[in-house]
């Protein structure tokens, strides 16, 4: 299997003979933008020019559409590249009966000087797809360690490390030691945001060649408050680092522990909502692809019947008469709206496909263990930021809260 990490890359590229056929790129986003971009200039810009470029979003194409354009000779051209992004298992095409398609297509081979490139975020490695691309193909690993160990914190250093000396050195600059260190704090490891506030850094100091650490005090704020839901957001990703991070900024910020858990607690409680829609969703439209719907087809389709489903939940329940009550039901009610501006659709889109990322039952087991940790917040003392940075890593790895079920019934037993 040909398998480079994303710093090889040019020092692949330019030991290449002959690129091969297939190649995908996966891992963080900008240094996965990276290296696609010197992938596209190696083959269009290199020996191999007259080269046609087409660049594709996964949503946007279907597997045969791949099949008849990497099949076909352009008239024109000595050679095609076809750029497929994002290829997450979010697409039609990316089904099992897709990636078998494609795995057939990469094994029987291309016309000569075609080339298909993929990238994604993340990638299933158990599937044959996979294998098969790494068998006749090339796969440009550029994940980085999302943990808070130690020896991944490194490895999150190294690479902005690096990006910023590459910034640094495409503008003339140089940055100081403990000026990296500030600005990687206020930037979390956010490579694509690091590049760019090393940019205006750059304009801001002028003809000055050293950038220093008054230079990033002066240019590069954070906001006074992290808004929660910068951490809520993290969480829905499972993305460690950054949940580490942003509840490390709330707690900076004077952030209550138990302000922070409600936030929590509402956004698994909504989580649940979008479980049920889905469910409900399925058993009425029998056959339905929710997994591989973009963003045009689930305003259309998708949308009207989480208003639906809304609507039912804000109703008050039949006995209430008392209008002050029905009021009040309404507002619990509301509280767990899927779509409460059904007219600014795209962050329901998003909360919506990152509900997948969570089991129904890995959702109940840490609302179960919140819960427990909520009542222990208020009844005795103990550490409590340790415990909740304790759930967050459990809740982004592979387990999930692992003592959620085990603790449902005992919350009353706790001693304090």
């Amino acid at each position: 299997m040909t398998t480079i990490k994303y710093r090889q890359t040019k020092a692949f590229l330019d030991s290449s003979d002959r690129f091969p056929c297939v190649c995908l790129v996966h891992g963080e986003p900008y240094l996965v933008s990276r290296a696609f971009k010197q992938v596209c200039e190696f083959l269009t810009h290199g020996e191999k020019g007259g080269f046609s470029l087409e660049i594709f979003e996964a949503e946007e194409i279907t597997m045969g559409d791949i099949i008849e354009m990497i099949s076909t000779f352009s008239f024109f051209m000595s050679g095609k590249i076809i750029a497929v992004k994002n290829f997450n298992g979010d697409s039609a095409w990316s089904s099992g009966s897709g990636f078998s398609r494609l795995g057939s297509l990469i094994e029987k081979g291309f016309p000569e000087n075609h080339f298909l490139i993929l990238t994604a975020d993340s990638i299933d490695k158990r599937k044959k797809i996979f294998k098969t691309i790494g068998a006749k193909g090339l796969i440009i690993d550029c994940t980085v360690a999302k943990g808070a160990r130690k020896a991944d914190i490194k490895e999150q250093n190294e690479v902005l490390r690096q990006i910023a000396d590459e910034t640094c050195a495409r503008l003339g600059k140089q940055l100081q030691a403990r000026a990296f260190h500030m600005l990687a704090d206020l930037t979390g490891f956010d490579p694509r945001l690091l590049s760019r506030n090393i940019e205006k850094l750059a304009a801001y100091s002028g003809s000055r060649k050293i950038i220093t650490c008054e230079h990033v005090q002066a240019v590069i704020k954070r906001d006074k408050k992290d808004p929660i839901f910068t951490l809520t957001n993290a969480l829905m990703e499972k993305n460690l680092g950054q949940s580490l991070f942003y509840l490390d900024s709330l707690f900076k910020e004077g952030f209550h522990p138990l302000q922070i858990l409600k936030a929590m607690e509402n956004l698994f409680r909504r989580l649940v909502m979008f479980k049920c829609f889905s469910a409900e969703f399925m058993e009425n439209h029998q056959g339905f692809n929710l997994a591989g719907i973009n963003y045009n087809s689930f305003t259309k389709l998708v949308l009207p019947e989480i208003v639906k489903f809304d609507a039912r939940l804000s109703e008050p329940e039949p006995e209430s008469e008392n209008l002050k009550n029905t009021k009040a039901k309404k507002t619990v009610a509301n509280d767990l709206l899927l779509a409460p501006n059904p007219k600014n659709a795209y962050p329901v889109f998003q909360v919506f496909n990152k509900s997948r990322n969570f089991s129904l039952t890995e959702l109940n087991h840490a609302l179960i263990f919140l819960s427990d940790l909520d009542f222990r917040m208020k009844s005795s003392s103990f550490d409590e930021r340790t415990q909740i940075e304790t759930f967050i890593m459990n809740l982004c790895t592979k387990g999930g809260p692992s003592n959620a079920a085990q603790n449902q019934d005992s919350r009353h037993n706790l001693k304090p």
